[in-house]
């Protein structure tokens, strides 16, 4: 099998060497030349048809190796099918929060004067919900406000100015400034905002009840 194998790459060699002869020795006769090329050339054939035969895939692996593919494929087009219902054809899940409101639902964007939050803001008013649109600058606020209320006559908009790190251990400013939305309807909180504070800077400075 072996040889075989590499008696292809032999006669090749065999082949080029003697036209390699011809051409450079005057000495040797071209009709020699050419009948040495034919015997390796009638060598070289059936060895390269062996080659071939050699590196056939057996009948017994066929049906195997089909079925490893077809399975592939199938868990291939599987993925397929999950991605584009989960991204394109699912219905949302946001109407469960609108089951038995009175009137339009609240939600909560924080981090809502830019970027992606402004995303959020508009999609829960495309949904169906009133949002309150948190951030710490109160004219970007207001500008993305009055964008989504031209945008979704049908909604209301209010904003909460907060600064999510300086305000954090402030629990009075905080309490101050969530008494406007106490009777609203909140359904919905879309945490957005981005900023680092230790837990104990809020927690410490809790009102706890009184049986603490």
């Amino acid at each position: 099998m072996a040889f075989k194998r590499n008696l292809a790459p032999f006669v090749h060699n065999k082949i080029l060497t003697v036209q390699h002869l011809a051409l450079s020795d005057t000495k040797v006769n071209s009709r020699e030349t050419i009948t040495i090329m034919d015997r390796l050339q009638s060598l070289r054939l059936p060895a390269l048809q062996n080659l071939t035969n050699n590196m056939r895939i057996p009948p017994s692996y066929t049906k195997p190796l089909a079925a490893v593919g077809s399975i592939w494929a199938s868990y291939q087009l599987y993925r397929l099918a999950n991605f584009t219902w989960y991204h394109f054809l699912r219905p949302s899940a946001l109407n469960k929060y609108k089951e038995g409101v009175i009137g339009s639902p609240w939600a909560l964007v924080t981090g809502a004067s830019d970027g992606i939050g402004v995303g959020f803001a508009e999609e829960l008013a495309w949904q169906g919900f009133n949002v309150i649109l948190h951030g710490r600058n109160a004219e970007k606020l207001q500008t993305v406000s009055e964008t989504l209320q031209a945008q979704f006559p049908g909604r209301k908009f209010k904003i909460l100015v907060l600064d999510a790190v300086q305000d954090a251990g402030n629990v009075d400013k905080i309490q101050a400034a969530l008494a406007e939305f106490k009777d609203l309807n909140l359904k919905v909180l879309i945490n957005n905002v981005g900023g680092m504070v230790s837990p104990d800077a809020v927690l410490s400075n809790l009102p706890r009840p009184p049986h603490f």
